[in-house]
C-alpha cells in the first residue's frame, strides 16, 4: 500500500502533477495577498508620517500666533484718526509771501 500526497480543496481532492499546480496557485495567492498587505503598510506609515508633520506645522503657526502681542485696550478705545486739514498760514508768512511775489499776495479766501 502506498499513501500519496493530497491536495484537499474546496469541493475537491487532487494528486499528482494537479496537486502540484493548485499548490503552486495557492502559494501564488497567498505571496500576492503578503505583497497587497506590505504595500498598503508602507502607504499607512507614509501617510501617518505626513500627518505628523502637518500637526507639528499648525502647532507651530498656534504658537507663532500666541506670540503676536495683543492690542492695547488704550488702542482699542481710541477713536480712528481724522484726516488733518490744513491749517491757514499765519499773518507773517503770508505778509512775507507778499514780498517774494512781488506784491501780490496769496488768496486766503476759499475758491
Amino acid at each position: 500500500m502506498q499513501i500519496l500526497n493530497v491536495y484537499a480543496g474546496p469541493g475537491q481532492v487532487l494528486t499528482g502533477s494537479a496537486r502540484l499546480a493548485q499548490e503552486a496557485v495557492v502559494r501564488d495567492e497567498k505571496t500576492g495577498r503578503q505583497q497587497v498587505l506590505g504595500s498598503r503598510r508602507r502607504e499607512l506609515v507614509l501617510r501617518e508620517s505626513a500627518i505628523q508633520q502637518r500637526i507639528r506645522a499648525l502647532e507651530k503657526a498656534i504658537e507663532a500666533d500666541d506670540e503676536v502681542p495683543e492690542r492695547s485696550v488704550s488702542e482699542e478705545k481710541s477713536p480712528p484718526s481724522k484726516p488733518r486739514r490744513r491749517k491757514k498760514a499765519p499773518a507773517k508768512l503770508r505778509i512775507a509771501a507778499v514780498h517774494v511775489n512781488g506784491g501780490t499776495a496769496p488768496s486766503t479766501e476759499g475758491p
